[in-house]
């Protein structure tokens, strides 16, 4: 882990491909959809090598890279709801065109 945080891509590629696949077993398993769940696997590693300089050695990285997964689930479900309640209240204010006048 120290590596990764000091910014060895090879260390990096280690970790990668030692928690990616388990990473998509886990979203698969939220998300119902092995597409989406590859998708929010590269966001976590994206994420996880963006900010590598806040991992800290005498904590779990396998606890951290799991938090980041169920936090990418959780953030795409929060913008799905959003999505959808702009969609209802947006067909709410338009007018109806099954009315007659």
């Amino acid at each position: 882990m120290a590596a990764v945080r000091q910014g060895d891509g090879g260390a990096f590629d280690t970790l990668f491909l030692r928690w990616y696949p388990q990473v998509c077993r886990f979203l698969s398993a939220l998300v119902a959809n092995p597409v989406l769940a590859e998708d929010l696997a590269q966001q976590v590693f994206i994420k996880l090598w963006l900010f590598r300089e806040r991992l800290d050695p005498s904590k779990s990285l396998k606890n951290f890279i799991f938090v980041l997964s169920r936090n990418a689930a959780m953030d795409m479900f929060r913008a799905e709801r959003a999505m959808d309640k702009k969609g209802l209240s947006a067909a709410a204010d338009s007018p109806s065109q099954d009315r007659t006048d």
